[in-house]
Order: C-alpha cells, then sequence, then structure tokens
C-alpha cells in the first residue's frame, strides 16, 4: 500500500474528508456531524464528509441527525466497502479523519497512514503518542475541535503532499508487522536476560 500515491484532484468542487468504520454514537460520529454544522458557511460549501460503514439503526439515528443540522448536503453515506472497492474510496478522499473519543491506533488509521492520506485524530486516540512525526493534525474529540481540525486541513491544502509523505514514513516506521515482531522480540529479550 505504501508505494501508492496520492494524486489530489484539483478540479474536484468539493475537499472530501472521510471516516471508515463503524457509524455509531461510540465513535463520536454525532460529534463529527456537529462538527460540520459548526462551520461556517463559507466552508461548509467547499467540503463534503463521506462516511463509510455498513447501513445500520444507528446510521439511520446518523442521518436524521444530519437533516437536523441542516448538513445533509455535506454528509455522504456510502454504506459498507471492502477490498480493492475500500481501498479506491479512501483514495478519493483528501483527508482522512478520526474522531475517536478514545482509541488504540485503529486499522482504519493505519490504513490511510499507509496510503499516505493527510488524516484529522484526536488525542485521545493512541497516535497521538506520535504527534511529532507531523503525519497528521491532532484535535480533541469534542465538535468545536474537530471543527477547527477540519478547517486547519484546509488551511494545509498546501501541505498535503508533505502530510502524505509524514504520514506513509510513520505507517513504515511504527505500525508494519515487521516493525512490531521486531519490537516483540526486543521485550522478550529484556525479560528472559
Amino acid at each position: 500500500m505504501t508505494n501508492i500515491i496520492i494524486r489530489y484532484n484539483k478540479k474536484r468542487k468539493k475537499i472530501k474528508f472521510g471516516y471508515l468504520g463503524r457509524l455509531s454514537v461510540e465513535k463520536n460520529i454525532d460529534n463529527l456531524l456537529k462538527a460540520v454544522s459548526l462551520l461556517p458557511n463559507k466552508v461548509k460549501e467547499q467540503i463534503e464528509l463521506c462516511l463509510i460503514g455498513p447501513i445500520t439503526d444507528s446510521v439511520v439515528k446518523l442521518q436524521k441527525l444530519a437533516r437536523k443540522l441542516k448538513i445533509e448536503e455535506n454528509v455522504k453515506f456510502l454504506g459498507g466497502k471492502y477490498g480493492e472497492e475500500k481501498i479506491q474510496t479512501l483514495l478519493d478522499l483528501d483527508f482522512y479523519i478520526h474522531p475517536a473519543y478514545s482509541d488504540v491506533v485503529g486499522i482504519s488509521v493505519m490504513e490511510a497512514l499507509a496510503l499516505g492520506l493527510p488524516t484529522i485524530v484526536t488525542r485521545t486516540s493512541h497516535i497521538s503518542y506520535f504527534n511529532e512525526s507531523n503525519a497528521f493534525i491532532m484535535v480533541e474529540p469534542t465538535a468545536f475541535d474537530l471543527s477547527r481540525g477540519i478547517r486547519t486541513a484546509i488551511d494545509r491544502l498546501d501541505d498535503r503532499e508533505q502530510l502524505s509523505v509524514n504520514a506513509k514514513n510513520l505507517y513504515l516506521k511504527q505500525f508494519n508487522w515487521k516493525v512490531a515482531v521486531e519490537l516483540l522480540i526486543n521485550e522478550y529479550r529484556k525479560v528472559y536476560i
């Protein structure tokens, strides 16, 4: 995956943000929707939020929330995507956004990093330990701060290529099996000696 080069569609009218995973309140998707609603109208006109995950009863509630917040034009519920279709859907994004209240480094975040997607993550997810890598934009898991993160990402459109390189480098240095196995072996050696 890391040999894929992100090609940004500069002719596209909307900047695409996306999330991949279970679409539910406990994943903080409601605050992500509220974050979009807090954006100034001028910014709202520029963005599209693509939510990728199976359509469930929770999604129906989130769709109602989007209508209530008057952002249904900004939010696309794309349903579940798998295999190559999932990768292509992720590659069509300009930014990945992970709004977790609390999370280990989720597989979807690792996929986004491996693809070189510029990413917005919450401080309360374990990836925040790697903030110095300049591979992502870090925010708090509140609607207000997620909204700030989206605005920051838009302000950093010209930095996407560098964020992409940094994301891939972080993945290669921290989140692949070879590195994980070596770290695990080193920990076992410490205990054994």
